[in-house]
């Protein structure tokens, strides 16, 4: 058997010696003896399904042929030695242990047999069905994980009987109906976790009698109703996460009162109400969410007491300012205020020395704040889609740590700083939307860990530098560095023959995107890896080799604009000074390859699902985000 799944197997064989049965099917000896009527009737009944015999209905109900590891399954005549199956001293199924292990079928209700299971971990399959009410028979069991399936119907109200279990992880299946009250009774339970289902109806109150509970995920379903107050009852409660749902009513301000939560994540939800200031009081909250709300009023200046806070969130809620007290939170490293309606912001927020990751877009800013120059740690810095004029300060270039600089969407004017190529860590710069002019600064070409530069829709002018595609696609090829990946300098006036180095990318097998459309860019098509030079005023004719050799299949030329103000089809040719040898072929237009127009589209979702990523990151973790992480490839 594979030693994958054999927590406890060993000390079992030493105490079975070399045994090869299980003692669970040891048959005692027949003692032939005269049995009342009523006695002779019982004994007819069929005996009680060995553990073995359980575990091989399982095996057929699931798809056993077809797991990925079923080693000692059916053959190995010793249960013990199956994989994912560790047994007690008695020789009993203690665990069964088979995650991400292409199971698939019904869980049988025969596993409710398993008297003396304490653990049942099938996370992370394809099994399908519902869950079998039979489990509620196992008085034993401790840890039950049938996340990420894809199992139906509703939670069976007799899991309330499993007086051991400690967790419970149903997170991310198919389920519906309502929570049932009864788990209420679960006494022993620390983590419940019911993410991502369908369950509809209102949390029960009952939950609020789970005296050890430490972790309640009840995020991303369709439940309704109010946050029972009962839940404040739950004084080891360090997680409460309720996002996600179409809870309604007021946060109770009893919440206040749990001193051991250190999450509170209530956003997207339809809550009403205010923000209760007594949430200030909670010196130990890690994380508050609360964002895409429908709550009134403003920010509780009292907010700024919560001396542990490491992230808050309060986005899309509508909010017109923000209380200075908010700069005295020296542990903060997420703030979240975007979609809101702020036209300024307080000169403390420059006093958060510690904050990582700053998002203000969707906002009414009319200014850059001066002071966020002076946030060191700061990684993420979003002001995307305000109305903020005047020029880019100098002093971002100054934020040793900056990964990730959103500018788009404003009225930002003048030249794009130099010194911003002294962004040794960036990512992902966004400087479209605007109104900037000059040219590309060559000190962008050479931020070597940037990955997306994004200056379309500005009125940027003059010659594309040389210098710039060099430094940014051209650098030392004996260095780690790898090139610029992407360039969107889109509906510009960048005049003037393509710079000549364009045309050797190809040749040192670069792989970049290099949208230059809606330029005024003359002279020959550059042969680009990939990209789109559309609505340019290059002539000429397109070298038919480049179709022979597949290069057409990603670059997108025609049409091209004419000094009438009409447009034309650059046709093919045998090479680009052999006139007469047009083909007579149009350019393939047609090509597979995404627009650039259809590629920023898509870098722009996949750019915001690394933030919210980002975000993840940043937040305090435990136990049960320690779980997720592991599961989650895309969370690092």
């Amino acid at each position: 058997m594979s030693n994958r799944f054999r927590s406890g197997a060993a000390a079992a064989w030493l105490v079975l010696g070399a045994c090869t049965f299980d003692a669970a099917e040891v048959v005692a000896p027949v003692v032939e003896t005269s049995l009342p009527a009523g006695a002779q009737a019982q004994s007819a009944l069929p005996p009680a399904p060995t553990d073995r015999e359980i575990l091989e209905a399982f095996y057929h109900a699931t798809g056993g042929p077809d797991w990925y590891y079923q080693g000692g399954w059916m053959s190995e005549p010793s249960i013990q030695h199956w994989e994912g199956v560790s047994v007690d001293t008695a020789g009993r199924v203690q665990s069964l242990w088979l995650p991400d292990n292409n199971l698939s079928g019904s869980i049988p209700p025969e596993l409710g047999s398993l008297s003396n299971l304490v653990e049942l971990l099938l996370p992370e399959n394809r099994l399908t069905g519902s869950i079998p009410a039979e489990l509620g028979s196992l008085g034993n069991l401790e840890d039950l994980d049938l996340a990420f399936n894809r199992l139906t119907g509703s939670i069976p109200a007799e899991l309330g009987n499993l007086s051991s279990l400690v967790g419970l992880d149903l997170w991310a299946n198919q389920l519906t109906g309502s929570i049932p009250s009864e788990l209420g009774n679960l006494s022993s339970l620390e983590a419940l976790d019911l993410d991502e289902n369908g369950l509809t109806g209102s949390i029960p109150p009952e939950l609020g009698s789970l005296g050890n509970l430490v972790s309640l995920y009840l995020a991303g379903n369709q439940l309704t109703g109010s946050i029972p107050a009962e839940l404040a009852d739950l004084a080891d409660l360090e997680e409460l996460i309720l996002a996600g749902n179409q809870l309604t009513g007021s946060i109770p301000v009893e919440l206040a009162e749990m001193a051991n939560l250190e999450w509170l994540v209530l956003n997207h939800n339809q809550l009403t109400g205010s923000i209760p200031s007594e949430l200030g009081s909670m010196d130990g909250l890690l994380y508050l969410s609360l964002g895409t709300n429908r709550l009134t009023g403003s920010i509780p200046p009292e907010l700024g007491d919560m001396d542990s806070l490491v992230g808050l969130t309060l986005e899309d809620l509508g909010l017109t300012s923000v209380p200075s007290e908010l700069g005295d939170l020296d542990n903060l490293q997420v703030l979240d205020l975007s979609g809101n309606h702020l036209d300024s912001i307080p000169s403390e927020l420059g006093d958060l020395a510690n904050l990582q990751f700053l998002t203000l877009a969707h906002n009414e800013l009319t200014e850059l704040p001066s002071e966020l120059t002076n946030l060191d740690n700061l990684r993420f810095l979003l002001l995307n889609d305000n109305e903020i004029t005047g020029s880019i300060p100098p002093e971002l270039g100054d934020l040793p740590e900056l990964m990730d600089l959103s500018l788009s969407g404003n009225q930002l004017t003048g030249a794009i700083p130099p010194g911003l190529g002294q962004l040794d860590n960036l990512r992902a710069l966004e400087l479209q939307d605007n109104l900037l002019t000059g040219s590309i600064p060559p000190e962008l070409g050479g931020l070597e860990v940037l990955e997306v530069l994004w200056l379309d829709d500005n009125d940027l002018s003059g010659p594309i530098s040389g210098e710039f595609v060099r430094s940014a696609f051209l650098h030392d090829w004996d260095s780690d560095r790898y090139p610029l990946t992407f360039l969107f300098a889109d509906n510009n006036g960048f005049s003037g023959p393509a710079p000549a180095e364009l045309d050797s990318l190809m040749f040192y097998e670069v792989e970049s995107f290099i949208s230059l459309a809606g330029n005024e860019l003359t002279g020959s098509v550059p042969l680009l890896p990939a990209g789109d030079v559309r609505r340019n005023r290059f002539s000429g004719c397109i070298p038919a080799s480049w179709r022979f050799e597949g290069h057409l299949w990603y670059l997108r030329v025609n049409p091209q604009r004419t000094a009438a103000g009409g447009t034309v089809n650059l046709k093919e040719c045998f090479s680009r000074d052999a006139v007469a040898g047009v083909t007579g072929q149009g350019a393939v237009t047609g090509v597979t390859e995404q627009a650039g127009d259809v590629l920023r589209a898509t870098m722009r979702d996949d750019l915001e699902e690394a933030r919210e990523r980002a975000l993840l990151e940043r937040m305090p973790r435990n136990r049960m985000m320690a779980k997720r992480v592991e599961r989650e490839p895309r969370i690092r």
